[in-house]
This record gives C-alpha cells, structure tokens and sequence, in this order.
C-alpha cells in the first residue's frame, strides 16, 4: 500500500514538472478579456432631453461591433454606422388671441357727413327727402304710419304715395284734427314743418278703400300719389322762402333698361317705433332699371318700372325718389319685392308722365301749371274734395 501511495506521488510530481516545462518553465498568468467600453453618446444634448432606451441600446451595439474583429474576414474593415442625430425641436409658440368685437348695442347709427365740394347726387337727394310719420287717433283701428315724400321745387310741396297722404285725411277722423301728421327733415330725422294736403289721387281712393286698415296691403302703383304744401314749421313760425326740391323729368323723357339711376328713401323696416322717431337716416343707393311697365291696355305707355334697389326696398320707402343721370325726379317709388335677402329686392316706382296723365285724366289740369299755382290757394280749394274722400275712408274704419 505504502508502494502504491509512493507510485502515485511520483506521478503526481513528474505530472507537475511536465507541465511547467512546457509552459517556457514558467506559470502563465490567465488571459481576461476586457468588456467593450461604453459607447459615446453622439450629438446628445443634456439640455434637450435625455436619450431614450432605444438609443441606448443602438450606441451599445455600435460599439460593440466597433471592438470584436470579424473573424470571417480579418482584413475587412468594421463597418461605420451613421452617427446618431437626434432631431431638432422649434420653439413652441402660441396661435394669436382670437379678439371677439364687442357686443353691438342698440344706439343710434352715426349721422352721414356731407361731402365737401361740388352738389353731389347724394347730397341732391338727401336734401329733397322727407320724412312722413302720422299718429291717427287711437282705438280706431288705424295706426301710426312712416313714410318717404319728396319736395319738390322751390316752393315747398311735397309728394308722397296716395296709401301715404291718405292719412292726413285721416287726421280729421272721427272729429278735426284728431290725428297729426308731421314733416321730418335731415340725418337724422327730426320734425320740421307741419302740412296740407292738396291732391290724392280720388281714383286710388276708390280703389283701394281699404288699404288704411290693413296691416299688409298689396297694389299696382297705379294713380298711387298724392301732393302736401308745407304750410309753417312745428315751432308754429312760418314755413323758409326756398326748399332744396327736386326738378320733374321733362314730359316724354324715355325711361329705358339698363339707365342707371340714383334711389333715395327713408327705410324704416328694421327698426322700432322709438329708432324711428330718433334714429332714422335716409337711405342712397344706385342702381339700374331692370325693366318698364305700361298700366294702359290700348297706349304703349310707360308707366311704372323695377330697379334693383337693395337696402332701399325697405318698409317705409314708399314715397321715396328715383333720379335719371342729370339728378332729374324721374320715378316715384310705390311697391317693392318681398323678399328675406335685403340685396335681392326690387322696388317699382311710378314714372312722373304717370303722374302726369293720371293727375290730368282726374281733373282736366295739367300737373306742371298746377305745382305753379299759390299754395294757400290749393290748400283751400281742396278742402272739399278731402271731406269727401274722407267719406270713402270712413266706411272701411268703421
């Protein structure tokens, strides 16, 4: 046994020798390998934000290829990888504040400066138009009224629409001067002067009775006029020496589509009864005449026509003016279009040789010596003739 142990000592130690002699007689130390280092994070600003996971990794793997050789192909060259470039961010910036306007209010619109210079068209017409407003008496079934008229001449008459002027029949019903009418002049309308009738039309009269009471009434425009002489102002002085009226077209002047014209007229549709007596300005627009119209079934006559007027064609225009090219009065405005779109509106208005032929067809006179004649002398000769219209009213009142 003790042999056996001696036996393998030997072994043992000529195993141990062995192997240092192989080894260059000396022990050798173990190799280790070194991790790769950590890969440097290019184009990262701390100041931005920090890397994500993902880009951490994608370093990581780049630069571990960068340390183990290609065993394959020694000699071939360690692939570069595209740096890692982290995308640029603008600065955030803000949408500008949406301004909400304030909220509109109902105040009074700013009055329209007059132009400066030479007589405009504008300034033609503001200076003709007047405002109508009639307060009948009350639990008659009748009610306040605005309207449009225009003076005309020098002299102070005024001539509106019949369904107008009717109501200064009205103002001796059920007793004299039950009712008022007043004369409103200016941007805006404010009372002026006081007034008479001295002609309506008995053929509108009598055809259209009922029209005073009611509340949306419908017409041709035919015989739809009526004449008023200012006969003093509201403070109770007398009436000025010279208005700024309007000039009639001449007899047989062509009425043709296409003209172009000038509208003027006090709308008042869109506002209450408490704008209107404070707040109501005369409305200008221009246009052209779309179409003309005859009344008489035997004589190609022109007696009506339709103009694309817009914010003219309002509740309360009735009365106003359409002027030609040379400022003349050529049409007297009676009916309009209904229609939602204020832009799409028409408005008709009579042409002044209807006036013309109808006034003369009514009393064998011609209208243009008429306008001529003393004031006070129509203000009373038509006294009688207003009584017995009045009449004609009376029966559809009461």
């Amino acid at each position: 046994m003790i042999q056996e142990l001696l036996s393998n000592g030997a072994a043992l130690i000529f195993g141990v020798l062995a192997f240092l002699l192989g080894n260059g007689g000396e022990p050798r130390e173990e190799a280790s390998v070194a991790p790769p280092p950590m890969p440097a994070l290019e184009n990262w600003n701390p100041g931005v934000r920090p890397p994500t996971l993902e880009e951490v990794v994608y370093g990581l793997i780049r630069g571990a290829e960068g340390a183990v050789p290609n065993e394959e192909e020694p000699n071939a060259p360690t692939p570069v990888l595209p740096p890692i470039v982290f995308p640029s961010f603008p600065p955030v910036t803000t949408t500008a504040p949406v301004v909400i306007p304030p909220t509109e209010v109902d105040e009074p619109l700013p009055p329209v400066l007059e132009p400066s210079g030479d007589i405009s068209t504008t300034n033609v017409l503001k200076g003709a138009l007047v405002n109508i407003i009639c307060s009948p008496a009350k639990g008659y079934n009748l009610r306040s009224t605005s309207g449009t008229g225009v003076l005309i001449g020098t002299k102070g008459v005024v001539v509106t629409v019949a369904h107008v002027g009717q109501y200064f029949l009205v103002t001796d019903y059920p007793e004299k001067n039950a009712g008022s009418c007043v004369i409103r002049t200016g941007s805006p309308a404010k009372n002026a002067y006081v007034a008479e009738l001295i002609y309506i039309s008995p053929s509108w009269i009598e055809e259209n009775p009922t029209t005073i009471v009611t509340s949306s009434p419908k017409g041709t425009g035919e015989h739809d006029f009526s004449f008023l002489a200012i006969t003093g102002s509201v403070s109770g002085g007398s009436a000025p020496s010279s208005f700024p009226g309007l000039q009639l077209a001449p007899s047989g002047g062509k009425v043709s589509e296409g003209d172009d014209v000038s509208v003027g007229s006090y709308g008042a549709e869109f506002l209450t009864s408490s704008q209107v007596r404070s707040s109501l300005y005369p409305t200008i627009t221009f246009g052209s005449i779309k179409e003309a119209f005859t009344f008489s079934r035997t004589n190609n006559t022109t007696d009506i026509f339709a103009v694309n007027a817009g914010a003219a064609a309002q509740q309360g225009s009735s009365g106003g003016a359409v002027l030609n090219d040379d400022d003349q009065f050529l049409g007297l405005i009676t009916t309009r279009t209904v229609k939602a779109d204020l832009s799409l509106r028409d408005l008709q208005a009579i042409t002044i040789d209807h006036l013309r032929r109808s006034f003369e067809a009514d009393t064998g006179s011609n209208l243009d010596s008429f306008l001529r004649s003393n004031l006070s002398t129509l203000v009373t000769a038509f006294e009688d003739d207003a009584a017995a219209l009045l009449d004609i009213l009376d029966d559809s009142i009461e």
